[in-house]
């Protein structure tokens, strides 16, 4: 399985509604999943403008929208026919079969929802996760694939007819309403990348430090501080020598760490010269006096 990825923004679909005549109902993907023929579905767009209706646009319901199983009800879920044994079989909305999640799991470790895959000439580099078999090279090969969630699949959208930058991503073409015009999943390849579901979030990052306010010094080493010149070892009597304070050349390190504890301490004294008059220009507060006025 392949996911595409180009210089296009990444959008997903947007849930419509099968609506009752009060405007209520449930979250659907498309008209095809309003099986009560009571209720009448409603577009993504026009969802949107219905405020009664207007939950069902929402990530979390829209991964909550019904979508089809094999076998009935028994499952498994699938989006389409072409990914049943027997297709015959396939109904188009399951209550335990949602967009994200397959309630038919419960229990198990994984219960996302799988989607089918297939090779594409319209998408080269490997299988793709699509919505239908309809841009398969063999359609006979779309089949159920691991690797395919919901936030995987390609689809297609809806475009306004008289406004053609206004796209929804959607399922298929019955996912449009009269004002709008389907564009398949390679369609919309010039456009933009339509997904079923949005991308999981990134895992949070380690938390970083807060700075310090005040900068860390490094002590100063002075690398080329040439070695003071020795003199003579003294020796005193009983054959006894006294070393000179140079020997071994101990003496080009002390004065390298002289040299950084001065330099050291001539930056922090520079630090808290620089903090005082700061807090000397700070302007003292007013003092009030016992009625509330300034004084």
């Amino acid at each position: 399985m392949t996911t595409i990825t180009n210089t296009f923004y990444r959008e997903s679909v947007d849930a419509g509604i099968c609506a009752n005549s009060n405007g209520f109902g449930s979250c659907a993907l498309s008209a095809d999943a309003c099986v009560d023929e009571s209720t009448t579905f409603l577009s993504s767009r026009e969802t949107a403008m219905d405020s009664h209706a207007a939950g069902c646009i929402t990530s979390r319901k829209t991964q909550q929208a019904r979508i089809g199983s094999c076998n009935g009800e028994d499952g498994p879920c699938a989006s389409s026919k072409e990914l049943c044994s027997v297709p015959a079989l396939f109904t188009v909305s399951s209550p335990d079969c949602q967009v994200m999640t397959n309630k038919l799991l419960e229990g198990d470790d994984d219960t996302k929802t799988k989607y089918g895959s297939c090779v594409s000439n319209e998408f080269p580099g490997g299988p793709i996760c699509f919505w239908s078999n309809d841009f398969c090279n063999d359609k006979a090969t779309f089949e159920f694939d691991e690797n395919c969630t919901c936030d995987k699949v390609l689809v297609g959208g809806c475009r306004k007819k008289t406004n053609d930058d206004m796209i929804h991503c959607a399922v298929n073409a019955q996912s449009c309403d009269e004002n709008q015009e389907f564009l398949s999943v390679v369609d919309m390849k010039s456009i933009m990348d339509c997904y079923l579901c949005r991308e999981p979030p990134a895992a949070p990052t380690a938390a970083t430090a807060p700075p310090s306010p005040f900068p860390t010094l490094s002590p100063v080493i002075f690398d080329n501080v040439p070695p003071l010149p020795k003199t003579p070892d003294k020796t005193l009597a009983g054959g006894q020598q006294l070393l000179s304070n140079n020997n071994n050349d101990n003496g080009g390190a002390d004065v390298r760490l002289i040299a950084s504890c001065v330099i050291g301490g001539l930056v922090a004294f520079g630090i808290v010269i620089i903090a005082a008059i700061k807090l000397k220009r700070s302007p003292p507060k007013p003092a009030v006096a016992p009625d509330g006025e300034y004084i």
